[in-house]
């Protein structure tokens, strides 16, 4: 919704809706210029909503509504009829749709003698020549300025409700991105939670058997100390036994030698044999 006409602020009103006239109550407002005269002349008349155009007329005599439209469109409060008179120029044909903003006529003074625009603001039909004779006829229109800020008041907060609806919308949206997202991190925190148990359990695991193997290589070291040591032992005593048995294969190498000296001595009698035989004893007590 918007004023019939640009840049409001140059505009006046030169007669008020519901004033008296010599034919009853005036039903619309007359819109000049504040520039006075006929300055206005060939102003744009802009249609005030998108709407459908339902009469197109003209009048030729004085007073009357000269050329003149009426656009149905539609309101936060519902079906309405819009009329534009005295227009100079129409613009747009009957039966024909238009669009908020778009010019429709040019201001003019046909069917008066001064330059301005009757424009009104119908809640009813009344015909394309419809006049407020009486204050019951007058409630037929509204009062054009005024109906018009109430529409752009309440366009307004209907716009402001419907943005607030989507930055709500926007918002559970968010909540709801958000909460799936505080979910996965749940999820994702009680699996690695999950997994950080079973990492653990597996260290404790991996302690135990360490601690095993430590314990198993400590018994290794020393039954290794213990069998290092039996080896030395044996060693030695290997070493001793080797001694040994060469001592007396020493000695057994000197007995064998006094015999074969005996013999080649060639002692005879019982004290030769006597000897040889004690020298054989030895040698085998001995091996």
């Amino acid at each position: 919704m918007r004023l019939p006409v640009n840049d409001w602020s140059k505009w006046y009103i030169a007669q008020g809706f519901g004033e008296k006239t010599d034919y009853g109550y005036h039903e619309g407002v007359d819109l000049n210029l504040k520039t006075g005269g006929d300055s206005d002349l060939g102003q744009p008349l802009l249609a005030i909503a998108s709407g459908q155009v339902t009469s197109v007329h003209e009048h030729t005599g004085v007073p009357t509504f000269g050329k003149h439209i009426h656009i149905k469109f539609n309101s936060p409060f519902g079906e309405y009829w819009v009329h534009y008179a005295h227009c100079q120029k129409i613009l747009v044909p009957e039966g024909s749709q238009v669009t908020e903003g778009q010019q429709i006529a040019e201001l003019g003074k046909s069917g008066t003698t001064v330059a301005h625009c009757h424009f009104t603001i119908k809640n009813q039909p009344t015909g394309i020549d419809g006049i407020a004779k009486t204050l019951d006829d007058l409630k037929k229109w509204e009062d054009p300025i005024v109906f018009i800020e109430k529409c752009m008041e309440k366009e307004k907060e209907v716009l402001n409700e419907q943005i607030l609806k989507d930055q709500v919308s926007d918002l559970q949206d968010k909540v709801k991105s958000l909460n799936e997202s505080l979910a996965k991190a749940q999820l994702e925190n009680s699996e690695l939670r999950t997994s950080l148990e079973n990492q653990e359990r597996d260290n404790d695991d991996l302690s135990k058997q360490l601690l095993e193997a430590r314990s198993q290589r400590d018994s290794a070291v020393g039954e290794k100390k213990i069998l290092e040591k039996k080896v030395e032992d044996l060693v030695s005593e290997a070493e001793s036994l080797k001694k040994g048995m060469k001592a007396l294969e020493e000695e057994k190498q000197g007995l064998r030698s006094a015999v074969k000296t005996a013999s080649e001595a060639k002692l005879d009698g019982f004290s030769n044999r006597n000897l040889i035989g004690e020298l054989l004893r030895r040698i085998i007590r001995k091996e």
